[in-house]
């Protein structure tokens, strides 16, 4: 698994495997905050969300996928949060998340294009 830029120091997966509709799962970021999710939509080459609390905040991640053609995949990961904390900690939350993401990203694709 691609590490989201060194954020994540654990995964736990229920049932083990590949992500699916009735997964559920824990993680644990390497700042020793840890977040329980469970999948609320799977549609199988097109879409997963899985929602969960983080902090005072409940997240839903919604992780969509188009196909361009046969060698390549528009993936766009839609965050949003409710809850107390969504207007304050949740800006500090979603830059810190932007600056995760563009050093996880290339490890991504560096680790797709080696399978």
């Amino acid at each position: 698994m691609a590490e989201l830029g060194q954020t994540i120091k654990d995964v736990k997966l229920s049932p083990s495997g590949d992500i699916s509709h009735n997964s559920v799962g824990s993680l644990r970021l390497t700042n020793g905050i840890g977040s329980e999710f469970r999948v609320t939509e799977f549609q199988l080459h097109h879409n997963w969300k899985w929602r969960g609390p983080f902090l005072w905040m409940d997240m839903e991640y919604d992780h969509r996928f188009e196909p361009l053609g046969d060698y390549k995949t528009i993936f766009t990961w839609i965050i949003e949060g409710e809850g107390i904390g969504v207007s304050t900690i949740g800006r500090v939350f979603a830059r810190q998340y932007k600056r995760n993401l563009y050093k996880a990203i290339p490890l991504l694709q560096h680790e797709i294009s080696n399978l």
